[in-house]
Parts: structure tokens; C-alpha cells; sequence
């Protein structure tokens, strides 16, 4: 949630106010970079935002002309998905995602796995760092074009697992202004993931079966999570929490036999098993 709302505070309500910053003086950061390990939530982050500045959209389309100052093009892609084994595809897929950026502008792009694309120079192969290198200096140029750029107002959040896995180029003030980094959850923290998602984010979807009070499940869920954090000798990552969601949910719709059923029902024995199950698997 500090992170959420640093993002929001800090970097995405400048920049829907940026008209007006900019009358006093006031330049907005053009970019962030959201940094931590494998499983801390970035890619989780980089959607939820996705998602919500998506919605904040669907909600100023509606609200007609009086609003078209907050109008924004949101766009998110993952940076491996613009490599390409085709001498030159890389360069023009960089391109391409960031002439539709300022065309649309103003525009947010979330580009999640930046290191895919922007790695050290100089730490593989001659001929990777060869490509490498170009597909480098595109997004570089690129950056630099939005930057400079007076009418093209775009926004680049993007993600990678440390400041060092990304070219020093990258990181220079005035590319992504804003560094941000996510820790792996504690046990504590997961187990209230966890629970937030099994009971309280829909809660009418997921039942307890034998009139089981729902205090009593979340307390054994979150003892399940404790103890399995314990045991598996390493930090649960939001992928866990995620695998532990859809398992309960897999094992619940299996049992209530139809997709369209009002509620899905799950005993508390089986609810705490899958838990523990989905836990130690990972």
C-alpha cells in the first residue's frame, strides 16, 4: 500500500495535474522504476495500476467533453514481448510502442521486465552485445524523443528486479525520475493477503460448509500460512499467495458442479489441506 500510494502521490497525480504544475514552474517526473526480487509483485503492481487507471477511463469516457483533460491512453507491455530474433524487429517493436504513446498522448506506458531489453552493456557475448546494444540505443533515443518532445506528454512506469540489472544509461535523471522498491512479503503480511482474498475481497463466492464460523476458518488459514512459511526454508512470494487462491478456488469449483452455481463450497478440512498443499509445492 506505501508503494501504491508514493506512485500515486508522487508520480500519477503530477501528472494528470501537469498542465497546471507546469503553469507554476513545476516539471513532473517522467518516469519511475519499480525495482525488487523475483515474486515481490511487480508484474501484480504494474497490472493493478494498469487496471485502475483502465477503469479511471472507462468512468471520464462517460463523463463527456467536461472531462477530456483527465483523458488518458493507458498502455501496458511486457518487454520481453518486444524482442524479437529478427535482425532490427527488436528496434522497430520499441519504436512503434513509443510512436503510439505519443501519437495517443497523453499517454501511460507500463512496461513491465525492462532489463529484458535494457541490460548492462558490455556482460555477454560480442555478438549479443552487439544486438543487444542497438535495441538499447533505440529505447534510449526513444525515451529521450518523449522526453523532448513538447507536445508528447507520456509517462513510462516500468519494472525490474534491481537498479544494477538495467544500463546506467537507463537510470540517468530525466528517464525514470522515480525509483521505488517492493520487498518480499512477510509470512505475516502473506497470511493476510491470503485471507484479504479467500473472504473478503468476494465474499459471496466462496462458502464454508458444516456452518463453520468464517473468524474460525481465517484464523486456521492464516496458522496454515504461518507454519508453512516456516518450514519451506525461503520467503513466500505473491506468486504463492496467488497459487493458494486458485487452488482453494479449482478444488471448490470442482466440487460444486457447475461454473454458473451462485456460491462455491469447500469444507474447512479441505480449505486448510489445499492451503498447505499449495504452499509446500512451490
Amino acid at each position: 500500500d506505501g508503494i501504491v500510494d508514493k506512485i500515486e502521490r508522487l508520480l500519477l497525480f503530477p501528472f494528470r495535474h501537469r498542465q497546471s504544475l507546469a503553469r507554476s514552474g513545476v516539471v513532473c517526473p517522467k518516469g519511475a522504476l519499480i525495482v525488487g526480487p523475483s515474486g515481490a509483485g511487480k508484474t501484480a503492481l504494474l497490472a493493478a495500476l494498469h487496471s485502475e487507471l483502465r477503469h479511471e477511463q472507462r468512468d471520464v469516457a462517460q463523463g463527456g467533453h467536461q472531462q477530456h483533460a483527465n483523458k488518458l491512453h493507458v498502455i501496458m507491455v511486457d518487454a520481453l514481448s518486444l524482442l524479437h530474433k529478427e535482425v532490427g524487429r527488436s528496434e522497430k517493436n520499441i519504436q512503434a510502442l513509443l510512436a503510439e504513446a505519443r501519437a495517443s498522448s497523453p499517454s501511460v506506458v507500463f512496461l513491465d521486465n525492462l532489463d529484458a531489453i535494457a541490460p548492462p552493456r558490455g556482460k555477454n557475448t560480442r555478438e549479443t552485445n552487439i544486438t543487444a546494444d542497438r535495441t538499447l540505443s533505440t529505447l534510449l533515443v526513444e525515451l529521450d524523443g518523449v522526453r523532448d518532445h513538447r507536445d508528447a506528454e507520456v509517462l513510462v512506469v516500468a519494472s525490474a528486479p534491481s537498479v544494477e540489472s538495467l544500463d546506467a544509461a537507463m537510470v540517468r535523471p530525466g528517464r525514470l525520475d522515480l525509483h521505488l522498491e517492493l520487498q518480499l512479503p512477510t509470512a505475516d503480511v502473506m497470511a493476510q493477503l491470503i485471507v484479504d482474498r479467500l473472504f473478503l475481497a468476494n465474499p459471496d463466492v466462496l462458502q464454508l460448509e458444516d456452518g463453520v464460523d468464517i473468524g474460525t476458518a481465517q484464523t486456521e488459514v492464516r496458522r496454515i500460512v504461518l507454519d508453512r512459511a516456516a518450514s519451506v526454508g525461503r520467503s513466500l512470494t505473491y506468486a504463492d499467495g496467488v497459487a493458494a487462491v486458485r487452488s482453494v478456488a479449482l478444488h471448490a469449483l470442482s466440487g460444486c458442479g457447475s461454473a454458473a452455481a451462485p456460491a462455491m463450497r469447500i469444507s474447512l478440512r479441505d480449505l486448510t489441506d489445499v492451503v498447505a498443499e499449495a504452499l509446500t509445492q512451490r
